[in-house]
């Protein structure tokens, strides 16, 4: 829960679109650890 929904209306990642990039942050926390870079401060 949380992530950007990936179906046939959205058939990409929220990262690999062609054009307009929607994201939470869960979807940017989770790209952030597949990329092994540390998150040091959260602000909401």
């Amino acid at each position: 829960h949380g992530l950007m929904p990936v179906g046939k209306a959205l058939p990409y990642q929220w990262y690999d679109t062609p054009n307009v990039h929607l994201f939470t942050i869960r979807d940017f926390e989770a790209l952030c650890r597949h990329k092994r870079i540390d998150i040091l401060q959260r602000m909401v």
